[in-house]
């Protein structure tokens, strides 16, 4: 599970920017949106808002690029800040492995595409104490390599000269040969099993294939997915994945070389696959790509994700969860995960519904963040910075009044009416109104030639 990130130097963020889930165990609200992992506690689910363009999405690239690197996945896609002429950019992810607690520091080069430094530590005592697994590069010589003897207990000085010589290109773990040095598979494994828990998603460009495959694959599945659309309330009595043999689809489109009047077989894939997907009605079968609406459509999509990440404890990221849907369901989406029952999931989202500004009955003060920016740079801070001693913050105010307020910043000013100041736009408007009162003058006098 994600504890913390501190990203520097990445995308939007100029300056050392903390993320973090940690919870404030001084507060005894929603003990069931926490989780455990060895001394630590973390919050099941966190939503960042704030006005466009000012870096909540980056947010999620930066995420995306942490996991690519560990993934060794290119390109690593990670860019350092547009008006900074440091080529170094540079990360520290703490999270959660099998009831342990650890840490990756990472500093990138992005004018030469490598690495410029990477360090692996385990963290014990609530985080406080450090103990560096291995390293390489740094603030030391380049090409410096530590291997920490606790766990490298063999051939340490040959290993690491052998590292100190290999290329900067992908982390260390993937440069050893977990035959010759075993006790790296047991070092790999908790970064690597973290990195592939990691799902990100963008509403706005929300693929249903992972939905169709997991109505494939099992009964069992289709049947989880259809229960998850159907307790929804989105007025289908069902959702099923059909055969070739159930299904027959007739449609029209501007390409009659692609759809029309045709099996799903003839279809291309895709297509074909889409087609096969079919809410019911009324005792009516229809192909949800075609019927439903764009909120049902991404309700559709979404069910397959949040019910892998709950099932296997993965990290769900989305961006723009709240797009198309209802507050009530994506309130219903969030509480899946708060709930007791779910022990090793999470949820991060990008949202602008501020009916989620709500410590009532939904979040503790740490789950809400908010992304700002100004001329010095963009920033991310959480709700839980505003105190009731400082701000008259508490849980049971109304935070909604207080965010139109701008209490909380992370509130855009748009003046939108200057537009109408414009004197083009005014001569124009003259001009129309002009038009119209020639109308008029006619509806007043009879026909055109009277007025003539």
């Amino acid at each position: 599970m994600l504890i913390s990130i501190k990203m520097n130097n990445m995308f939007i963020y100029n300056s050392e920017t903390d993320f973090s889930l940690v919870a404030d165990m001084r507060s005894k609200r929603f003990k069931s949106n926490l989780l455990q992992i060895s001394d630590e506690y973390v919050v099941k689910s966190a939503v960042v808002m704030g006005p466009n363009n000012v870096g909540k999405t980056n947010l999620i690239k930066c995420i995306n690029a942490i996991k690519r690197i560990i993934l060794n996945e290119r390109p690593y896609y990670l860019e350092r800040n547009m008006f900074s002429n440091d080529p170094l950019s540079s990360f520290e992810l703490v999270f959660g492995y099998d009831n342990k607690v650890y840490k990756l520091k990472i500093k990138y080069d992005t004018k030469n595409d490598r690495l410029s430094s990477e360090e692996y530590s385990i963290l014990t005592k609530r985080s406080t104490k450090e103990t560096i697994i291995m390293s390489r590069g740094g603030d030391n010589k380049a090409g410096t390599v530590f291997l920490n003897t606790q766990f490298f207990k063999r051939d340490t000085d040959k290993l690491s000269a052998a590292l100190a010589l290999s290329s900067y290109g992908c982390l260390m773990i993937h440069l050893i040969d977990e035959q010759q040095a075993a006790i790296m598979s047991e070092i790999k494994r908790p970064f690597i099993s973290f990195a592939q828990s990691i799902e990100i998603i963008d509403m706005n460009h929300l693929s249903i294939q992972k939905t169709i495959e997991m109505m494939k694959k099992s009964e069992t599945k289709q049947n989880k997915i259809s229960e998850f659309i159907r307790c929804a309330d989105l007025y289908l009595d069902d959702i099923v994945f059909l055969s070739d043999e159930q299904v027959k689809i007739s449609v029209d489109t501007p390409d009659d070389s692609i759809i029309q009047n045709r099996m799903p077989s003839e279809l291309p894939a895709s297509i074909n696959e889409q087609l096969h997907l079919c809410s019911i009605y009324k005792g009516n079968y229809v192909p949800s790509v075609l019927f439903d609406s764009e909120g049902t459509k991404k309700m559709t999509a979404i069910s397959s994700y949040v019910i892998d990440a709950l099932k296997n404890g993965k990290v769900l990221v989305v961006d723009e969860l709240d797009s198309s849907l209802h507050f009530k369901l994506l309130r219903a989406i969030i509480s899946l995960f708060n709930n007791e029952l779910n022990n090793t999931a999470q949820l991060i989202a990008t949202v602008h519904d501020i009916s989620l500004l709500d410590c009532k009955r939904l979040f503790r003060k740490e789950q809400i963040w908010f992304a700002h920016k100004d001329v010095e740079g963009a920033y991310l801070y959480s709700l839980a910075e505003f105190t009731s001693d400082d701000y008259g913050v508490r849980e049971t105010s109304d935070l909604v009044e207080k965010y139109k307020q701008g209490v909380f910043g992370a509130l855009p000013y748009p003046d939108l009416f200057d537009v109408l100041t414009d004197e083009e736009f005014e001569k124009e408007s003259n001009e129309r109104k002009e038009d119209i009162d020639f109308l008029s003058l006619i509806d007043d006098e009879g026909d055109e030639s009277d007025v003539q």
